[in-house]
């Protein structure tokens, strides 16, 4: 990104309020950013464009058209190695356990960062200029894309390149895409795909492994991920002693998908909370490097929170958020494509805790900074 400017840094010094009034009037109301600190303008100023970019979308439409992404962004190739390595390292389990096990190896395994000056941590990306993709949905149509001619070329090393042919190859009959189009017909497979004959847009969108995901914060809030642990881990240890005593009369297939199930939450409760605790200890190795006093605290106070939460209860409107993001993050951005919504309104999720005691213990300035980051 291009460094910021002298006259955009004075803007910062005083960057006013986010109102109507204020935009509409300001000389440069997107360029630097409208945070409500100079923090949250700078973060907002070095974030990088990942929307697609197209010269005619009417070709697009009509299927000849080539989406690309802007220069600076590159194709993270992390996730999809760790995804595919899971994979093959699982052949044979259970499905549920399987994925369990992939949500596993990437938040014990896929690069994480902090960015300058950021209080809330967590990214579903290796690098901030990077973007995932999910060879587990969809493949065929990377082959295609990485090429030096293609939408994604510029976005990948050559190394890379071959590297994401081995992995597009593993999938190609595997992957939900080719899952959904052995079960088609073969007289309705042409009307799934965009052409000039057939310019539909949304006939093939479960290529996008999209699905509605919705998480229980008040609930998560309320326990923290280490009280629901050990309350699945309970279950399990009652189910399996029933069996054994042969007290437990149930058929074999609701036994196994009861103790699969229970297996596979386990496996993924305890990868949420060491992926917060990573974060924490990165946190904790940035902060013995930092000689700005200040952002040393910064430091140590988000290793404190991410080694608390989401396995603990939140206590202050800061570690809610923090759990949510961490939540958020790997449920939704990580572990599966997105579904075109963000986590909603955090008035509901945070409103009544708000009244019961965060709003005494944080100013709404300070709030403010936060929902920003």
């Amino acid at each position: 990104m291009p460094a910021i400017s002298t006259e955009d840094l004075n803007a910062l010094e005083n960057p006013g309020i986010n109102s109507f009034e204020h935009i509409s009037v300001s000389s440069k109301p997107y360029e630097w950013g409208l945070g409500s600190t100079k923090r949250t303008a700078m973060i907002r100023e070095n974030l990088y464009s990942k929307a697609v970019v197209v010269k005619d979308w009417a070709e697009v439409l009509s299927g000849i058209g080539k989406t690309s992404f802007r220069k600076n962004v590159k194709l993270d190739v992390d996730r999809a190695r760790l995804v595919t390595e899971s994979y093959k390292e699982t052949q044979g389990m259970p499905i549920v356990i399987r994925k369990a096990m992939v949500m596993k190896k990437l938040c014990e395994e896929i690069p994480i960062f902090i960015e300058p000056g950021q209080l809330l941590v967590g990214d579903p990306n290796s690098a901030p200029n990077e973007i995932r993709w999910f060879p587990e949905i969809a493949s065929e149509h990377m082959l295609e894309s990485i090429q030096p001619s293609g939408g994604y070329g510029h976005m990948v090393t050559n190394e890379e390149r071959e590297e994401i042919l081995e992995i597009c190859n593993y999938w190609k009959d595997k992957c939900q895409e080719a899952a959904v189009k052995s079960a088609i017909p073969e007289d309705v497979l042409p009307y799934l795909e965009r052409s000039l004959q057939n310019p539909c847009f949304y006939a093939n969108h479960w290529a996008c492994g999209r699905n509605i995901i919705g998480f229980d914060y008040e609930l998560l809030f309320e326990e923290g991920l280490n009280n629901r642990l050990k309350r699945v881990e309970s279950k399990l240890a009652e189910l399996t002693k029933k069996i054994v005593d042969g007290m437990q009369d149930m058929g074999n297939e609701a036994y196994l998908e009861k103790k699969r199930n229970w297996e596979a939450q386990i496996i993924c409760g305890k990868a949420i909370i060491r992926f917060a605790q990573r974060y924490a200890e990165l946190a904790l190795e940035q902060e013995k490097a930092e000689t700005d006093g200040v952002r040393k605290a910064e430091l140590k106070e988000i290793a404190r929170i991410c080694t608390k939460v989401p396995a603990n209860p939140p206590e202050t409107f800061y570690e809610a958020l923090q759990f949510q993001w961490i939540i958020e993050i790997v449920g939704r951005y990580l572990h599966g494509p997105n579904n075109g919504s963000g986590p909603g309104s955090p008035r509901a999720k945070f409103a009544p805790r708000w009244k019961a005691g965060w709003e005494s213990r944080i100013t709404r300035d300070e709030a403010k900074e936060l929902l920003e980051c």
